[in-house]
C-alpha cells in the first residue's frame, strides 16, 4: 500500500513480493492516477503493458484510472487510457480489468478526486466479485445498507413496454447513471447507416467505445452489427 505514489513506485517491489505466487493467486494493482498528470498517454499505456507481461506467472487484476471530477478536462484522456488498457488486458487470459471508472459521482468525496466510504466499499465488492466469484459477491451485496442502495437509484425514469421516452441529456452522464440498471440495454447507430453523407453522430460511437471498450471481432454479429 503506497498512497500518493506514481505507478512505478506502486509496483517497485512487485516481482520480489510475488516470486512464490502461482495461478491460484491474484495481484491487484490500483495506480496510475498521479502519472496521468505528468506522463503522455503512450508512456503510461506502455508501462501498464510491461507490468502485465511481467506477471505471467500469476493472475493479475489491474484497475482503470478513475475519472477526475475535480479536473473534468482530464476525463477524455482518462477514457482513452482505460480503453487501451482494456485492450491490453484482453490479450492475456489471466489478466482482468477492474472498472472503477464506472463508479458514479456520489461515490467520490466532495472534492471529486478520491473515493468516499461508499466508493471504497463498492470497489471492495468489485474485487471480491472478480477474484472470488459470484458466491462471495452475493454476500457482499447483502451486507450493503439501504441508504447506499437508495443512492444507486438512477435519477432517470425508464419507460417500460413499448413506450418511448426521449432524454435531452448528456449521453455520457446517462450511460453512467443507467449502466448498472439490469432493465436497461444500450444501442446506437450513426447517420451513415441511413446513407446520410455526413457522419453527424460519430461522437456517439466514440462515447460507446470509451464506456464499453472497442468491439472485438468475436462481438461482430454481422458485417454491420456488433
Amino acid at each position: 500500500f503506497k498512497p500518493n505514489s506514481n505507478l512505478a513506485n506502486v509496483v517497485k517491489d512487485i516481482k520480489k513480493l510475488t516470486k512464490n505466487f502461482t495461478k491460484k493467486d491474484t495481484v491487484i494493482i490500483i495506480g496510475g492516477t498521479n502519472d496521468n498528470l505528468v506522463k503522455k498517454e503512450g508512456e503510461l499505456i506502455k508501462q501498464f503493458q510491461n507490468i502485465v507481461r511481467g506477471m505471467s506467472h500469476t493472475k493479475i487484476l489491474v484497475s482503470a484510472l478513475p475519472y477526475r471530477h475535480d479536473v473534468p478536462g482530464f476525463n477524455k484522456r482518462i477514457a482513452f487510457i482505460n480503453m487501451e488498457l482494456q485492450d491490453i488486458l484482453s490479450k492475456y487470459p489471466d489478466a482482468t480489468f477492474l472498472p472503477i471508472n464506472n463508479l458514479q459521482r456520489h461515490m467520490y468525496t466532495k472534492h471529486g478526486l478520491h473515493f468516499n466510504r461508499t466508493g471504497k466499499q463498492e470497489i471492495s465488492r468489485m474485487v471480491i466479485h472478480l477474484v472470488c466469484g459470484e458466491k462471495d459477491d452475493k454476500k457482499m451485496k447483502e451486507s450493503r445498507t439501504i441508504k447506499e442502495k437508495k443512492h444507486e437509484k438512477s435519477k432517470y425514469s425508464v419507460t417500460s413496454g413499448t413506450g418511448i421516452e426521449i432524454l435531452q441529456e448528456d449521453m455520457w452522464e446517462v450511460i453512467n447513471n443507467l449502466r448498472t440498471n439490469s432493465s436497461v440495454a444500450f444501442a446506437h447507430t450513426i447517420s451513415g447507416d441511413f446513407h446520410h453523407p455526413r457522419r453527424m453522430t460519430a461522437g456517439v460511437a466514440v462515447t460507446f467505445a470509451r464506456q464499453f471498450g472497442k468491439p472485438k471481432i468475436k462481438d461482430q454479429l454481422s458485417k454491420f452489427l456488433a
